[in-house]
């Protein structure tokens, strides 16, 4: 069963020159993805993360939170989303339980850039990842008692992914938008989605999340063709504003009332 890593390598030599990462001013080609993720899995190597540990990444609608997810995993490694906004407690508990080895992002974490540009950075000696590998540590809430690590591997998304090619129709130079936070499944299944296709990820910049009619902009902005959204978002975009270029919209997260 072929993985991210796999799709990933796949597209930077059929493609890699086309753009797979859009976020701001910042957008990356296929060929960048895979180097500067290829890079940081090797310093991170050297930092002494194994096959099957864990990296925290705290990077969250950022361009640099999917290139550490690759990295992270290219490292043979699952990651473990951490949301800065929760309080210091949980985050501290979360490390814990999940037995975080080193960390990507703000709060004291690893930055990506340098990492990939420490020098003796090429992707040399990574390890073979499979389906059946770990992928990610995907936290609940805990609205019900503590919050529970549900374990995932690389061959959990090649279903989804299927979802973005058949019920999206992506492909290669489509450009999909990322909304949902890389602490639910589905902020992944969206860079999966789009590196699987080859579509372009566009991550929303933070200020238009909670304003339908300002993602509406950027979607007809960008020329954006699907999104996955959560529930009661989605619902307000459809019904405040045009979306003449979406070819598909797909909700999540919440129970779905007519």
């Amino acid at each position: 069963m072929p993985t991210i890593l796999d799709h990933l390598r796949q597209k930077a030599a059929a493609a890699g020159e086309a753009t797979a990462v859009v976020a701001g001013a910042t957008a990356l080609t296929y060929r960048r993805l895979d180097d500067l993720s290829g890079r940081a899995a090797a310093a991170l190597r050297r930092r002494g993360v194994k096959k099957g540990d864990c990296v925290g990444i705290s990077y969250d609608h950022d361009w640099r939170a999917a290139v550490s997810v690759i990295a992270v995993l290219k490292a043979g490694a699952a990651y473990v989303p951490l949301n800065l906004a929760y309080p210091a407690a949980r985050l501290a508990w979360l490390r814990q339980d999940a037995g975080i080895k080193l960390e990507l992002g703000g709060g004291g974490g690893l930055d990506l850039a340098a990492l990939a540009a420490e020098e003796n950075s090429a992707a040399d000696g990574l390890p073979p990842v499979t389906g059946a590998d770990r992928l990610a540590v995907i936290y609940t809430s805990g609205s019900t008692g503590q919050p529970k690590g549900v374990v995932l591997t690389h061959g959990n998304p090649e279903t989804v992914g299927k979802a973005y090619e058949k019920f999206f129709e992506l492909r290669g130079g489509d450009r999909l938008a990322s909304y949902v936070s890389l602490s639910f499944m589905m902020g992944f299944c969206d860079i999966y989605g789009a590196i699987k296709t080859g579509a372009e990820l566009h991550v929303l910049p933070p200020e238009v999340l909670p304003d339908p009619r300002g993602a509406a902009a950027y979607f007809d902005r960008r020329g954006i063709k699907a999104a996955m959204l959560p529930l009661a978002f989605g619902r307000k975009l459809v019904e405040q504003a045009e979306l003449p270029k979406i070819r598909a919209l797909a909700f999540c997260g919440e129970r779905f009332i007519k």
